[in-house]
């Protein structure tokens, strides 16, 4: 039976410790990831949920912008403040919520104007409900001088 000697040892000890440093910083990563993606979706299902609640035109609104818009510009603002202190990162997954809710709205609404244009209809979009027969665009770019 070989015996170890103590620079042996503490040689191994270190090539183990450095293994599992390795792992853990690897396993951290992982966490990190499936925790911004768990809070980016609940944020966003929240948002949908809540919107999604509402007549059409009836929507929550703050200061004339739709909620998801609103709730991820504030929640980044806060983020960048700091306001958050040792939370900020998750302020930020958060603000990626609504951001990115806004934002498949938006796609959303555009996709539906451009196939209906294809299929020789007018074309106004789910979103910002009207029956004036305003594209989606139209009644977008209509919200967005209104805010400016």
């Amino acid at each position: 039976m070989a015996e170890m000697s103590l620079r042996d040892a503490t040689k191994a000890a270190k090539s183990w410790r450095s293994r599992f440093a390795g792992m853990a910083s690897k396993h951290e990563h992982m966490l990190g990831t499936a925790m911004r993606t768990a809070e980016i979706g609940i944020g966003s299902l929240s948002l949908g949920v809540i919107q999604g609640s509402r007549k059409p035109g009836e929507e929550v609104t703050i200061f004339g912008m739709p909620l998801e818009l609103a709730t991820g510009l504030t929640l980044h603002g806060a983020a960048l403040f700091g306001l958050g202190g040792k939370y900020n990162e998750h302020l930020s997954n958060f603000g990626d919520a609504g951001v990115s809710s806004y934002l498949y709205l938006v796609g959303r609404g555009l996709g539906e104007d451009w196939r209906k244009k294809r299929e020789g209809g007018g074309g106004a979009g789910s979103d910002l409900s009207d029956t004036s027969g305003q594209t989606f665009s139209d009644r977008l770019s209509a919200v967005a001088a209104e805010a400016a």
